[in-house]
């Protein structure tokens, strides 16, 4: 750095200090994530990006040629975003959000399924979307918890000769009717999901940012239903609808994915059945898929 240079950046650092003996007015920035100065033109301009506890804190102070200054501030405080509102990206090297899986879709299987119940994992599809993120506090440079609102759909086929039925109330594992031609019969189960999430991004200024996180996905599952489908020689195709399958209204999932920029993959795992025991075929469910996050 040059003699100019030195002195600029001197009567710079003094500035905001005459403006303080003039005004009784002190700013004081704790840990701000970057520090940008700028010259043009004869002006000179300082912006602070980023401050403890608020990584949207803005504060530019403007020093033109002329001897004045002009000063903005913004402190946006607002913690809940949703996609598709563009906003600029950070290029800090500090995490400053989180990747919540905007869109999700894998496939799944039933653990400790029951004899006679064969599901199918190739055939048994998981979709979600989580359009509100919430952002919490970082644990460090390069860890932030976070968390979010969305919907799920999960269901568990079976495409061999065992079905479904719903009888005397209960959900039971039966075979087809004699000389049906079996077409699937599954159970379906549609979720409201709140994630509780910790990221961990090593560095987020990379064009290529990798990320890794993990936590709880919390389910309220608010409906489920049974759908069997098959074929008889005369009466041709037969189809069975129920709903009220006995899901358990609350459960609690493991999560973890990683990926680079917005696209990852996926695991999740339920310690948790998804139907009633006393009711239904008890099994725990176990899925893997994509992800694609909405930048924010």
């Amino acid at each position: 750095m040059n003699y100019k240079k030195r002195m600029v950046i001197l009567a710079l650092a003094c500035a905001p200090l005459c403006g303080v003996l003039a005004t009784n007015d002190t700013v004081t920035v704790k840990k701000p994530d970057r520090v940008i100065i700028t010259e043009t033109g004869g002006n000179m301009k300082v912006r602070v990006e980023g401050r403890e506890g608020n990584s949207n804190f803005i504060l530019e102070r403007t020093h033109q040629a002329d001897g004045s200054m002009v000063e903005r501030e913004t402190d946006n405080t607002n913690f809940i975003n949703v996609p598709f509102i563009k906003k600029k990206r950070s290029n800090s090297s500090v995490i400053t959000e989180g990747h919540l899986p905007t869109f999700m879709v894998g496939l799944t299987s039933a653990l400790g399924q029951p004899d006679g119940m064969d599901v199918s994992m190739g055939a048994s599809w998981e979709f979600g979307f989580y359009p509100v993120y919430v952002h919490g506090p970082r644990l460090g440079r390069h860890v932030r918890l976070f968390s979010g609102l969305g919907v799920d759909w999960r269901n568990w086929r079976m495409t061999g000769k065992t079905r479904f039925l719903k009888q005397d109330g209960d959900v039971v594992l039966a075979p087809y009717p004699e000389s049906a031609e079996p077409d699937f019969s599954r159970i379906k189960v549609f979720s409201i999901g709140v994630p509780l999430l910790a990221e961990w991004r090593p560095n987020n200024a990379s064009a290529y940012s990798f990320y890794w996180n993990g936590g709880v996905l919390i389910n309220v599952n608010t409906y489920g239903s049974l759908k069997t489908r098959y074929r008889l020689p005369e009466e041709g195709k037969q189809k069975e609808f129920t709903k009220r399958v006995h899901h358990v209204p609350l459960t609690a999932d493991l999560f973890t994915s990683m990926g680079i920029n917005d696209v990852g993959i996926y695991l999740r795992w339920s310690p948790c059945h998804v139907l009633q025991e006393a009711y239904a075929p008890a099994f725990t469910s176990l899925s893997v898929g994509l992800t694609i996050s909405v930048s924010y």
